[in-house]
């Protein structure tokens, strides 16, 4: 593949549509943020001015603004049901003489009884309202001769929108932080659902282009492949070099070798090599502790903190919370290929800092397996 093989390429990244970033929620970890039962179970309780968010009626007012009608046609007490009669949620005033009747839709076909639900509904004063993720036309729902019915719809964006203005102290925390943490988490997730339902026909126009260009994309995809098996292979080659096997997928080396002749014990040290070279012009290193060793990170890396300095190796105490690993020496480098060069050496210098001699003839990794070894030796003693 040359550069004139790619000519197709800068034309296809012009016209794609970058994919909107979006902070994931609690309804997207619970797999419920398209689900309309949860939705209205979450909008039910926000609906009842007596629940502990302590926003009284808020909602319910926020609502009624968007419908165009007076709130104080719709005064409290009441109560909020949900899945009476097949109605979402109904809002009934608590003396009956009035009645919010709510139907809410994600990503469904409106094809309810809108008539039937009217219907059902006794009370001198009512009023229904479609809920949707965006604008819906209800003119298909013809009242019936002499009937007062009368729904309306409303989005669910622009409900919390009005929310939002009605009750600007939601972007603060408000006395019960547990109650804020709440009520923004679920105005970020019908945010983000409205968004993704609007970024719908860039993203299909996205999929109609990948298809136009889908031979092309493939030869740069095997040849991507092709790229990182080789470097892949000179990564290992070089490792090997130094007396480390790869044992596992993602470039985790064990030496195994270097201690076989004092103990049968395995030494906590491992590479972990991080290769988007092909991807991203990077090659990232780390020398680390596994395993239950890394309770004793911080003392190896104060022992070689000063040490690796000169060899452009720096220390990093990062470590996950399962303590599996705790990096001790890293290295990051841009590695930029050209047609002629000698990518094998490039990485072997790359890879070779950490085996350079840094105190004794010793490198960073004989120098750490023999404070490993000491310390084994203490711990075996005590026992």
């Amino acid at each position: 593949m040359n550069q004139h093989d790619l000519d197709w390429l800068p034309e296809l990244t012009s016209q794609l549509t970058p994919p909107r970033i979006t902070e994931r929620t609690l309804f997207d970890l619970l797999g419920v943020s398209t689900r309309e039962l949860p939705i209205s179970r979450v909008l039910a309780y926000y609906l009842d001015e007596n629940e502990a968010h302590g926003l009284g009626r808020l909602f319910l007012d926020s609502l009624l603004v968007c419908m165009n009608k007076d709130s104080n046609d719709f005064p409290s007490p009441y109560r909020v049901v949900r899945e009476w009669s097949n109605i979402d949620i109904l809002i009934k005033g608590e003396a009956g003489d009035w009645a919010v009747i709510l139907e809410n839709k994600i990503n469904h076909v409106l094809n309810n009884d809108l008539a039937k639900y009217w219907r059902d509904v006794t009370a001198n004063h009512k009023a229904g309202v479609v809920v949707t993720l965006n604008e819906q036309s209800l003119e298909n729902y013809v009242p019936e001769e002499g009937s007062d019915f009368n729904f309306v719809n409303v989005t669910h964006l622009a409900w919390l929108e009005q929310v939002k203005h009605a009750n600007p102290n939601l972007i603060n925390p408000y006395p019960d932080v547990r109650q804020w943490v709440l009520i923004n988490d679920f105005l970020t997730t019908m945010e983000n659902t409205t968004n993704a339902l609007k970024d719908a026909p860039s993203i299909n126009r996205n999929i109609r282009l990948l298809q136009a260009y889908s031979n092309d994309i493939g030869k740069v995809v095997e040849a991507q492949k092709a790229g990182q098996e080789y470097v892949r292979k000179l990564i290992h080659s070089v490792f090997a070099g130094y007396g480390f096997d790869e044992r596992k997928k993602g470039f985790f080396f064990d030496n195994r070798e270097a201690v076989k002749k004092t103990t049968d014990a395995i030494p906590p040290f491992r590479f972990f090599v991080a290769d988007t070279v092909v991807t991203d012009n990077h090659l990232g290193v780390y020398f680390e502790l596994h395993g239950s060793a890394c309770q004793d990170g911080n003392t190896y890396r104060d022992a070689i903190s000063t040490l690796i300095e000169p060899l452009g190796l720096k220390t990093d105490e990062h470590q996950n919370q399962a303590k599996q690993f705790y990096h001790l020496a890293i290295t990051k480098e841009v590695v930029l290929v050209s047609d002629n060069d000698d990518l094998p050496e490039k990485l072997a210098a790359i890879i070779g800092k950490f085996f350079k001699p840094i105190v004794e003839n010793k490198s960073l990794v004989d120098y750490c397996i023999d404070l490993w070894k000491q310390k084994h030796a203490n711990s075996n003693e005590s026992v």
